[in-house]
């Protein structure tokens, strides 16, 4: 058993693409097999909005980046709250 979930692929939890405002919204989130310092929440994900072949809005957490959005051409890191417990 030894290495198992290190060597685990990621599992798809949700996709979802549609038309929306004369654009496409595309959301992808995936369960990784582990969290490390970049994911500590232990979720890949995207979620972009692209309108005449420009992301005008996004989303995503990509390696070497961790948690950031795009509007329009600017990038900049955004912090994604730890879950808190429910009472």
């Amino acid at each position: 058993m030894y290495g198992t979930l290190s060597h685990m692929s990621a599992v798809k939890l949700f996709h979802k693409k549609q038309l929306y405002h004369g654009g496409i919204i595309e959301m992808v989130i995936w369960r990784l097999p582990s969290v490390d310092t970049e994911r500590p929440h232990g979720l890949k994900y995207r979620l972009v909005y692209v309108k005449d072949g420009k992301r005008l809005v996004g989303y995503d957490n990509e390696r070497g980046k961790g948690d950031h959005k795009h509007i329009g051409e600017e990038e900049q890191g955004v912090r994604i709250p730890k879950r808190r417990p429910v009472a």
